[in-house]
């Protein structure tokens, strides 16, 4: 039996975005970042080693949806060249699907509005 234990929580103020193709070599920009789909909260745990990245829905507090993280997290996440609050989810098609009730295959991005001290 595994301990799950809690990395992060950001309870509101986590945005999700559709991200638009990389537009410089160096990588992704906030700037680019236009089309916002869903806001709410994240919560990291680990348990047993397996990372998971919740999305919790701002006015219930229930889980909307998650995904497991890969062994590599930066394999998944990556941050964005102009700010330390933004950071790009590869290909997460079902977060997308099930916050957005959309059917599109692409980048997500999400946004902490507040630093962390």
């Amino acid at each position: 039996m595994s301990i799950e234990y809690v990395l992060l929580v950001k309870q509101q103020q986590v945005c999700l975005f559709k991200i638009p193709p990389v537009s410089s070599s160096k990588g992704y920009y906030l700037d680019d970042w236009k089309e916002m789909f869903w806001e709410g909260g994240i919560k990291l745990t680990e348990k047993g080693g397996l990372l998971t990245l919740y999305f919790i829905d701002k006015n219930t507090s229930a889980v909307q949806t998650f995904v497991n993280l890969p062994d590599n997290p930066y394999q998944a996440i990556e941050k964005t060249v102009d700010s330390q609050r933004q950071y790009i989810n590869i290909d997460y098609q079902r977060i997308c699907n099930k916050v957005s009730n959309s059917n599109w295959r692409s980048l997500m991005g999400w946004m902490c509005i507040q630093r962390q001290k």
